[in-house]
């Protein structure tokens, strides 16, 4: 049954998931088809005849030379995944099926939002571990572990800039429909995707939003609490590696 349509915007294609499944929750029952040939909706019900193998590390169908449109309207019940995992390949056995997050997660980070439609989202806010341990192995420890809580929200989309962008709760972001860091969605629903060695969802319905971290109406300064300093760097750096190409500034 198809449970993700994204042929049009640029994935080209489509996520199919067998409803009943094999009984085996260690593996996925779902598959993306390369395929804009034959124009499908989501709760049709289809066979395919392609080629499988592997695109940037996704199992998929390629080379699709038949697709029969079985039936429409047909629904399946996402399954619940939750954060943090115990190791990020547990992702691997929902990849291409369609899947819902339960619980509310904070949005951590959004610096490709504009560039990429992609938004981080964790179970609870993560600090970058060298604000509270020194740099060596706890570092990398707690680095690790914030891998295994986070999962990133996608827009279904692959170009760069994307207009409009798109907000988590489904509808177009603006000035008026805006998220922050720190807010929280709820419901987080799509099919589980993974491209450029990274676990994704691709969103086939919007989340609940809550501005769980608001903006105070002034800073939160009270006397001493900003302190300003300076440091001259024009001459820091006297050479460049010690070598022909020396600089003298």
């Amino acid at each position: 049954m198809v449970v993700g349509d994204f042929q049009v915007g640029g994935r080209a294609g489509y996520y199919i998931q067998d409803p009943t499944g094999d009984n085996n929750t260690a593996t996925s029952d779902g598959i993306f088809i390369y395929n804009t040939a034959t124009d499908v909706n989501v709760g049709d019900h289809v066979r395919v005849r392609g080629t499988a193998g592997e695109f940037n590390g996704l199992t998929q169908i390629s080379l699709v030379s038949q697709v029969w449109v079985c039936s429409t309207g047909e629904t399946i019940t996402p399954t619940e995944v939750t954060l943090p995992v115990e190791a990020v390949s547990d992702f691997e056995k929902y990849e291409g099926m369609l899947v819902t997050f339960p619980q509310s997660l904070i949005i951590s980070e959004y610096f490709n939002f504009d560039r990429y439609g992609e938004i981080v989202l964790t179970s609870q806010r993560h600090m970058t571990p060298t604000a509270f341990v020194e740099p060596g192995a706890d570092a990398q420890a707690a680095a690790q572990a914030y891998l295994l809580d986070r999962i990133t929200l996608d827009d279904g989309r692959t170009a760069q800039n994307p207009d409009p962008a798109i907000h988590p709760n489904g509808a177009e972001f603006t000035m008026t429909n805006l998220f922050r860091g720190g807010g929280t969605v709820t419901g987080v629903t799509g099919v589980m995707d993974y491209s450029s060695n990274l676990y994704r969802i691709q969103p086939t319905a919007g989340a609940t939003y809550a501005d769980a971290n608001p903006r105070t109406a002034a800073p939160d300064i009270v006397e001493a609490d900003v302190k300003v300093a300076s440091f001259n760097v024009l001459n820091y750096f006297v050479t460049l590696d010690g070598g022909s190409l020396a600089f003298d500034h």
